[in-house]
């Protein structure tokens, strides 16, 4: 079960807290564009996995993603509530209540998956609860889903309620105190609260500030003119920016009419076009290729740092996939 980390129910509030104590060019002279330029360094390669989703510097292998962190925080809650109710409490729903994910998807260059586009159009690809719950409107949705999460919505703030009374009784306590010596929950807590932290080195601000550079590269604006060109078959327009530091990029291909707050008709409609475009100049590869450059040197300087967070990563991603799997 995949879960999301963007809908945060006062029950998820309470536990937490007692824990913490191939390419060509559609511009008029229809020229085809040259074959993108890739780093030399095979662990700073753009991340580009259509089938994921996932379209992101290099420099992301070596960072804990928010769906992992999410990953890992879910599992303490879970091992959290286990433990009470091992102790003979009922305040916790013995049904599913967690947001379902969409997943690890994530995209440094705005919509550039036809999926995406079509189920989400310019917003960040969000659950259905979590869309319900942050007021997002959706004339996609069916009145069946949206009963639904609805339904949902309710039993989280019915066991919101029974956590309150029992926390408020100050019969939490004990078992609070007890649970909290429990092996798996201190394991899990340790994965959150330390492990995932000690994986950030200084080559986080540096690559921040590469990212930042990139931005300005020529070559960028370059991509943009091209994208321009392309939308004008469909009738639309850029809106105009003022390059500032910006690490998504996104902001490169923003078209007038788009809303990433509404997904109706209209608004996955300039959506798929964007993606259109997006793929006939290769602007995530090319992007992506260009930041690239400049975030080489900075993993050249801490590539064994750099391989070693990896490898601390990749372990942390496995177990939590094992811890879900046994509760599925």
């Amino acid at each position: 079960m995949l879960r999301s980390s963007l809908s945060v129910s006062p029950l998820r509030i309470f536990v937490l807290a007692t824990m913490c104590l191939a390419i060509s060019g559609c511009g008029p002279d229809e020229t085809a564009l040259p074959e993108p330029t890739r780093p030399a360094v095979e662990g700073i390669r753009p991340i580009i996995d259509r089938e994921i989703g996932i379209a992101t510097s290099g420099s992301h292998r070596y960072f804990p993603s928010e769906y992992l962190g999410d990953e890992v925080g879910s599992a303490s809650i879970q091992v959290m509530e286990e433990c009470y109710r091992e102790h003979g409490t009922d305040v916790f729903s013995t049904e599913d209540l967690m947001v379902n994910s969409v997943g690890p998807a994530y995209s440094q260059v705005g919509v550039w998956r036809i999926e995406e586009a079509e189920q989400f159009a310019f917003m960040k690809p969000l659950a259905i609860d979590d869309q319900i719950e942050n007021a997002i409107p959706n004339t996609t949705l069916s009145d069946s889903l949206r009963a639904e999460a609805e339904v949902k919505r309710g039993l989280r703030r019915e066991e919101s309620e029974r956590v309150k009374d029992f926390v408020e009784s100050g019969a939490h306590e004990a078992i609070l105190a007890d649970c909290l010596k429990d092996d798996e929950v201190a394991y899990w807590r340790a994965l959150g609260d330390e492990v995932l932290p000690s994986t950030l080195g200084p080559w986080v601000d540096e690559f921040a500030a590469a990212n930042e550079e990139a931005q300005f590269d020529d070559r960028m604006l370059e991509i943009r003119e091209e994208f321009a060109e392309c939308l004008k078959d469909q009738k639309m327009r850029l809106v105009p920016i003022e390059l500032t530091p910006n690490e998504t990029f996104g902001d490169l291909f923003v078209v007038e009419g788009q809303d990433a707050r509404r997904v109706d008709e209209q608004q996955i409609k300039l959506a798929i076009e964007v993606v259109r475009c997006k793929d006939e100049v290769s602007a995530i590869e090319r992007v992506l290729n260009i930041v690239a450059e400049y975030e080489e040197p900075i993993y050249l300087e801490y590539e064994d740092e750099l391989q070693e967070t990896q490898r601390v990563l990749e372990d942390i991603e496995a177990r939590t996939e094992s811890f879900w799997s046994t509760r599925e």
